[in-house]
């Protein structure tokens, strides 16, 4: 199997509550929310969409509004290869998922299934996420 290199722009990290008013709300990807307390941030849920960030991130405002401490998102963006399908945003979900192991998450953290071999390169404000993620690692 042929190793797929998957790169994410990573946004500023923006208030949830302000999300919703962005530009990129409306574009599809990889986003993780994360809460701020004190001078601790602490990576909370890891998503995926492929229709739009604005849906997705709306569904989490229940259990969102329990922590104390700011909340943030970071949308990413693959920005290579140019062109996927929702299996391959499957994919680099469940391999972020299964790295980072976000408090929130209950699927793919303690394993996962995958049609993509990828290595995942973080670009941009990536906060908590490692430079680099090789699914290989977690075979």
């Amino acid at each position: 199997m042929r190793i797929k290199t998957v790169k994410i722009n990573w946004s500023y990290p923006v208030l949830y509550e302000n999300i919703f008013s962005s530009i990129r709300v409306n574009e599809k990807g990889i986003y993780y929310l994360s809460r701020k307390f004190g001078d601790k941030e602490t990576l909370l849920y890891i998503g995926k969409t492929s229709n739009s960030f604005y849906n997705r991130l709306y569904s989490h405002k229940d259990w969102l509004n329990l922590y104390r401490g700011k909340l943030f998102v970071r949308l990413g963006i693959i920005v290579s290869p140019k062109t996927y399908d929702d299996n391959l945003i499957t994919d680099v979900e469940s391999a972020l998922i299964y790295e980072m192991q976000p408090f929130e998450n209950t699927d793919k953290t303690n394993g996962y299934y995958y049609l993509n071999e990828c290595k995942i390169v973080n670009i941009g404000y990536r906060g908590l996420l490692p430079p680099v993620i090789s699914m290989r690692e977690h075979i």
